[in-house]
């Protein structure tokens, strides 16, 4: 796993790629709940993610947003736990004044109130009135330095790029056979 080291490039993440690669950390009667996703597959795809950044030295960032989202699903007294290990492995970057107009411009792009596009489709708009954790997520990823944003979810991608980074999937494989069956044999596959 990547941590705090200083590395030349930077990636983020949204929320849920951690929720899918440390589900150690969720409530059993959340881990039962019912998910649009194939969860094994995403989990596995989570751990590709992780390996491959660790490989390639890329510092994975966690935005404090998505700490807040992980800890929301936590019990309570796990928390103290949780957020020494986040401190310890990851550079976790504030929702701060520098992210602010990041994240409102992102909300006009969102919204197609720029002017100069049309927005993300209706359908792949918040339906929130306020601004949404995606967009938090992505503002603080951005100016605390990350180049590379990973998300499944390609409304989160599409915003990353609004705001300057590389957006990506998780990846389907390591890359490497023998790596790929030892993920699997781990999920129980």
């Amino acid at each position: 796993m990547t941590s705090k080291k200083q590395s030349s490039q930077v990636a983020a993440c949204d929320s849920q790629v951690i929720m899918w690669a440390l589900p150690w950390a969720m409530r059993p009667e959340k881990k039962r709940k019912k998910a649009p996703q194939d969860v094994p597959t995403m989990r596995r795809r989570a751990k590709y993610l992780l390996k491959y950044l660790a490989e390639q030295e890329i510092a994975l960032q966690v935005p404090s947003i998505v700490v807040s989202e992980l800890l929301a699903g936590v019990d309570p007294q796990k928390h103290a736990k949780l957020l020494s290990e986040f401190d310890a492995r990851f550079f976790c970057p504030p929702f701060d004044l520098r992210a602010c107009p990041l994240a409102a411009k992102l909300w006009q792009f969102e919204r197609g109130l720029q002017g100069l596009t049309s927005g993300l489709p209706e359908e792949e708009r918040s339906v929130r009135k306020v601004l949404k954790s995606d967009i938090l997520i992505v503002a603080s990823a951005k100016v605390a330095g990350a180049a590379l944003f990973f998300s499944h979810e390609s409304k989160c991608r599409r915003l990353a790029i609004e705001a300057g980074m590389e957006a990506k999937d998780l990846p389907e494989s390591s890359g490497d056979l023998f790596t790929d069956q030892e993920i699997d044999e781990d999920e129980g596959s």
